[in-house]
């Protein structure tokens, strides 16, 4: 399975560390965000992009569609800045591996 990374400079170099390529896309003009974004998209060898969620929550409105797609799958990751929803990563399993956890 080929995953990257979308993210900012210090969560790029953690997964970097495991083997997953970083890309850093710009933060504020939305027009750079998109063509670069897209760049990425058209690559049809990455299954999985895993997301700093300040990216997500910037351009809601454009990810609103992408997000629609089943390939390839886009995981949220928390930011330093804002951290994600605690039960994000139990309601994403049970939405796209079909798998109930339950509470420990």
């Amino acid at each position: 399975m080929n995953i990257i990374c979308i993210a900012d400079e210090d969560t790029n170099i953690m997964f970097g560390l495991i083997g997953i390529q970083g890309f850093i896309l710009p933060e504020i003009d939305f027009q750079a965000f998109k063509s670069k974004f897209e760049e990425i998209l058209a690559n049809k060898s990455i299954d999985m992009i895993l997301m700093n969620e300040k990216y997500l929550l910037r351009f809601k409105n454009y990810f609103k569609n992408i997000k629609g797609q089943k390939y390839p799958i886009i995981v949220e990751i928390p930011d330093i800045r804002a951290p994600l929803e605690g039960r994000y990563f139990k309601d994403f399993i049970t939405k796209y591996l079909g798998l109930t956890l339950t509470d420990v």
